[in-house]
């Protein structure tokens, strides 16, 4: 169970950099990219500073404005499947 909390901490603080990254490269306050997201300024902040996982409405804006950084972020915290015969 740690180890599992660990790949989800360090899988969010992928996702975290990538959010800050945008928020530069575009020149986006929190709240212009929440709202862009279509959730409140005060979830993303507690997703910027670790404090919540995204939930479905951030993935979903996550998927519709940056469709490539959302697939990242669920193919990192999906658990590997077993490879079976």
């Amino acid at each position: 169970m740690i180890l599992v909390n660990y790949l989800f901490n360090i899988v969010n603080m992928k996702l975290q950099a990538e959010l800050y990254r945008i928020m530069q490269q575009e020149k986006l306050t929190n709240a212009r990219l929440a709202t862009k997201l279509g959730i409140s300024p005060s979830m993303l902040c507690l997703v910027l500073i670790g404090d919540k996982k995204p939930g479905r409405r951030f993935l979903q804006g996550l998927a519709m404005h940056y469709p490539d950084i959302c697939l990242k972020y669920l193919r990192d915290r999906t658990p590997a499947q077993p490879q079976g015969g």
